[in-house]
């Protein structure tokens, strides 16, 4: 006999639910999800097309409750407030938007506020949410080129 006042676990939530597309004023559209409680599978067992190779062209900016902007790209974890940087670890956990993230090998972060994944370029109104600045994967494209650059001469001398 099941217990009236026991409440019961929550299914677990589908990944990806809450998915806005985001215009900045470049063009640039990212894929934003903001929703607490939203699960965001990374890396290469994940569901979704622009999650699974951030040692390729795919790039991800991780935004905390604390400010701190986590960019994954090119094999790399970037802490962009403190410009450090890591190896992406060959599994990457789970983020749900709300809690904070443990990166294996990098610590572990405030609660996630917001999580964009690159996409494309698009006419002006693509996006349902716009923005009135660039797009920051530019930006975070070249430090992450810049920082492997940088590993690449460290690794000559």
């Amino acid at each position: 006999m099941t217990n009236p006042n026991q409440s019961s676990p929550s299914p677990e939530q589908e990944p990806f639910a809450h998915q806005e597309r985001v215009q900045y004023n470049d063009g640039e559209v990212t894929l934003g999800f903001r929703t607490p409680g939203d699960r965001l599978e990374l890396g290469r067992g994940s569901t979704h097309s622009r999650a699974r190779e951030f040692d390729l062209s795919d790039m991800a900016l991780i935004r905390t409750k604390s400010g701190n902007e986590y960019a994954l790209g090119q094999g790399l974890v970037l802490n962009c407030n403190a410009g450090r940087y890591y190896q992406l670890p060959e599994e990457l956990p789970d983020i749900t938007i709300g809690k904070s993230w443990e990166v294996p090998g990098v610590g572990v972060t405030t609660a996630v506020e917001s999580v964009q994944l690159r996409w494309k370029i698009a006419p002006p109104g693509y996006g349902n949410v716009q923005v009135d600045e660039p797009c920051p994967f530019e930006r975070i494209k070249d430090v992450l080129s810049a920082t492997r650059e940088a590993i690449g001469q460290q690794g000559t001398q």
